[in-house]
């Protein structure tokens, strides 16, 4: 499939989802006339280097699940997985990494919006999931491969139905990894003193997904896809893996482009020398020492992690440590001078990756989509009285009239649900790899405000995941799936599709996105009923 080049003609997002709908509904009918799925062992088998797998194919879509892609004993480096022998089946998905319960589900608008995964967890959890429009090893499609979010405490690469590759694959004719991987406790606590086989137990989840990229690397020609086209995205943690994957030295040539989706700033990287406190401090409180180091393996997760999490706590108090946006201490790669040599989003510490084309970029309104005016503010005379008292009288003035300059159709309560925190980091990122030189930088705000729950989740943290997967309709709870949002959907995921193939975001439409440039910041904004590319669109507002 040949780059979707832009047209001069504009092309209204509504008239290409119709083209598209149509194209794909009669291209399916005559690749597959007869069956929707079929899940013959004979239908989907192809070779990895470790042994035959079958999955099924849906709707003209390979679809292979839960493949494992390496072993690892707690705390030390993945290895390859066990060869086996027959063809192993693969057409559910893998256990996911082990994670603190979560109480998401009782939270009932936020459940019936997201639709969590949560399955089963498993330490034997370094799996993938694979959906392409074919296995002919002669096929050299583009790959892309999904970091989940979730920090790097929880999730997986099947947490919810916008993570699902079929409608990817089948647009943009590209093969779409999903990964899971060690988290939290088992993933980023440094007991490096402790012997060599754990030196790198601080970053060994995000070694994990370095040895993903080398599976993908080997393998995935098997399945129809170009190893030296690979592009990884991620969203929230997920996109600060992308981040510090941009850093590490071995993962350098596993990937030719990258895009992260509201995830920068968030965590920079921990210190080495607080990483080894609390290392040290998860040890002591286990009842371990040097001597018997190795007991660690036996011990049950839940005792590992709350002492792991008591160990924080106590170290967080001693020297005080937040991560970049003042919250709390948790887990996040460690700074070690060797696997991570520096810390994220700095000056020079992503020049390893400066020749990968590079997008960035956020929702208007992160994790405060909900959000209302005060009581009693109805005016903005008001709103800068309210803000006065926290800003000053002066300060609170300008924001105001700057919020009103960039955003004059916009009401009071959406000054107030603007997210503040990711966005200027987004610019920040892509500020810094321009100002470094190298390939381009590409930004983006998602503005999209979707109707479900009476309006009320406007484009908050998450929103544009099923846009960019072509899913507006599978996460209808979220998206509203109107004509609109769904034709917003597929010029999204097209941009990323032309971007996974040749470097630069494109789709018909879609007016010329230019990347970023030194104190110059082109924003794609993402909004019906058209896009519109601004330069320094917010720039007034970044200061507060």
């Amino acid at each position: 499939m040949s780059s979707l080049k832009n047209k001069p003609m504009k092309t209204s997002h509504f008239f290409l989802a119709a083209c598209l709908f149509f194209s794909i509904g009669s291209r399916a009918q005559v690749e597959h006339p007869s069956t929707i799925i079929n899940s013959n062992t004979a239908a989907s088998v192809t070779q990895t280097e470790y042994g035959k797998v079958c999955g099924y194919i849906y709707k003209g879509i390979y679809t292979y699940k839960g493949i494992p892609y390496a072993q690892a004993r707690r705390f030390e480096l993945p290895q390859p997985p066990e060869p086996w022998t027959g063809i192993r089946s693969c057409r559910t998905y893998g256990p996911s990494a082990p994670q603190p319960k979560t109480d998401r589900w009782e939270h009932d608008a936020g459940a019936f919006v997201y639709l969590w995964y949560e399955g089963r967890q498993s330490e034997d959890c370094l799996r993938l999931n694979i959906w392409t429009k074919s296995i002919d090893p002669s096929r050299k499609r583009p790959v892309v491969i999904w970091l989940h979010g979730g920090g790097f405490v929880e999730g997986c690469g099947q947490d919810h139905p916008g993570y699902d590759g079929h409608n990817l694959a089948d647009e943009g004719d590209i093969v779409v990894v999903t990964i899971n991987h060690r988290l939290n406790t088992l993933g980023y606590t440094d007991i490096s003193d402790y012997g060599e086989k754990y030196k790198y137990s601080g970053n060994v989840g995000n070694i994990d997904i370095v040895q993903a990229l080398r599976w993908v690397k080997e393998n995935i020609s098997n399945f129809g896809g170009d190893p030296h086209c690979v592009t990884i995205f991620g969203q929230s943690g997920g996109g600060a893996k992308v981040s510090s994957l941009m850093c590490m030295p071995m993962a350098q040539g596993l990937f030719q482009r990258a895009m992260v989706m509201s995830g920068s700033g968030f965590m920079r990287g921990m210190s080495h020398d607080v990483a080894r406190k609390i290392g040290k401090r998860t040890i002591e409180l286990l009842g371990l020492s040097q001597a018997n180091i190795d007991s660690i393996q036996k011990i049950d997760y839940t005792t590992l992690y709350k002492a792991n999490v008591k160990a924080m706590a106590e170290v967080s108090k001693e020297v005080g440590s937040a991560n970049s946006f003042g919250r709390s201490m948790t887990w996040e790669p460690i700074v070690d001078g060797d696997a991570l040599p520096g810390r994220l989003f700095e000056s020079g510490t992503e020049l390893i990756s400066k020749d990968v084309p590079f997008i960035v970029g956020s929702t208007l309104n992160e994790f405060i989509g909900g959000k209302k005016a005060p009581r009693g503010v109805t005016t903005w005379d008001d709103v800068k009285a309210d803000l006065g008292k926290a800003m000053g009288k002066k300060e609170a003035n300008r924001y105001v009239e700057a919020f009103r300059q960039v955003y004059p159709h916009d009401s009071i309560d959406a000054l107030y649900r603007l997210d503040t925190m990711v966005r200027p980091a987004a610019v920040q990122q892509a500020l810094t790899r321009a100002n470094d030189g190298g390939a381009p930088v590409w930004n983006y705000l998602f503005c999209y405000h979707s109707p479900a729950l009476d309006g009320s989740i406007h484009a908050s943290h998450n929103t544009d995941i099923p846009f960019f997967f072509n899913n507006v309709e599978r996460s209808a709870n979220m998206t509203g799936a109107t004509p609109e949002g769904i034709a917003l959907g597929h010029t999204m995921s097209l941009a990323l599709i032309n971007f996974a193939r040749t470097g630069v975001p494109s789709a018909p439409g879609l007016p010329d996105w230019k990347p970023v440039k030194p104190g110059e910041v082109n924003t794609m904004i993402w909004a019906v009923p058209d896009c519109k590319l601004v330069t320094n669109h917010d720039k007034a507002l970044m200061k507060y």
